[in-house]
């Protein structure tokens, strides 16, 4: 299977994951919106290493690229107005994209977004990255790992987002270090953040049980080794999906849901046609990016 038909796939491969998701998802941002409280200052970093060495733990199908796992991390950021804003953009090097966004009929602030790239080293260890086979003896490298800040020019607001969208060839190190970069810029500019967080990838079923039990024990792996306590639970037997909220004391980052404290989405979703499993781990919830419902 070529990349580009590879990334097609894991796309439309998500739609559904991501749907099951938003089941679990909105009662815990209802939760979130009604918990209030100050932003974490909580670094992102750990987390993400910790995440990263569940999301190793499940089998990768032989059909997608690369180690099969793509990776999204988002920062909702608090207490910047529109020149601190821009000063935190300035700390990460991004620029002014072409266009900005106007919400209907003047309900919404307009936006601007800045858009950049933070550079990180990568082990090219034979990794496939673009189109291109890397060199298969280790060396470090640079990788530009894409950044996005969507930032309300109204003076009034105070809130601003940022999401990363790192290529496959970073490795977790690197991905930490955008990660404290990006944080030190909020803190320098005078804000203050919290952190979300998904990592997808496809994996084979298993062919010798049912497809619902397929499903189940995916993640039976990653369950015991995060001590996850289950919170809440949805299943579509029909549309072979399943979502689970849960909570692990490993992780730092959490949130209310249902009045119970969670920090973990755990979602799976066999696909009809290729017979694969698509999975999705979030953190605290499964998120998404501000510009595409991937």
């Amino acid at each position: 299977m070529s990349r580009q038909a590879a990334v097609r796939r894991t796309r439309k491969g998500l739609m559904p994951v991501m749907l099951a998701a938003i089941v679990l998802i909105v009662g815990a941002a209802v939760a979130a919106k009604q918990h209030g409280g100050s932003k974490s200052q909580v670094s992102a970093a750990e987390d993400l290493q910790y995440v990263w060495s569940l999301a190793d733990m499940i089998p990768t199908s032989t059909a997608t690229v690369s180690n099969g796992h793509h990776w999204l991390l988002r920062y909702d950021v608090d207490g910047m107005r529109s020149g601190q804003a821009l000063r935190a953009a300035g700390l990460l090097g991004l620029h002014k994209a072409d266009a900005s966004t106007e919400g209907a009929a003047g309900q919404q602030a307009e936006t601007d977004t800045y858009v950049g790239t933070i550079d990180t080293d990568t082990e090219s260890a034979g990794i496939i990255d673009g189109d291109a086979d890397t060199n298969t003896n280790n060396s470090s490298q640079q990788t530009a790992v894409e950044v996005s800040m969507l930032i309300h020019t109204d003076h009034n607001s105070t809130s601003s987002v940022i999401v990363v969208k790192p290529p496959s060839s970073v490795g977790v190190d690197g991905l930490q270090t955008v990660a404290n970069t990006i944080e030190q810029a909020v803190h320098e500019a005078g804000g203050q953040y919290e952190y979300s967080f998904r990592v997808s990838g496809t994996a084979a079923p298993d062919n010798t049980v049912d497809k619902m039990q397929s499903l189940k024990q995916l993640f039976t792996d990653v369950v015991a080794k995060s001590d996850a306590v289950l919170v809440e639970n949805y299943e579509d037997k029909e549309g072979m999906t399943i979502s689970e909220s849960r909570f692990s004391p490993h992780i730092e980052r959490t949130m209310k849901t249902g009045g119970k404290t969670s920090n973990l989405q755990l979602t799976v979703h066999l696909d009809s046609e290729s017979t694969a499993l698509d999975w999705v781990i979030g953190v605290p919830v499964i998120t998404g990016d501000y510009t595409e419902a991937d």
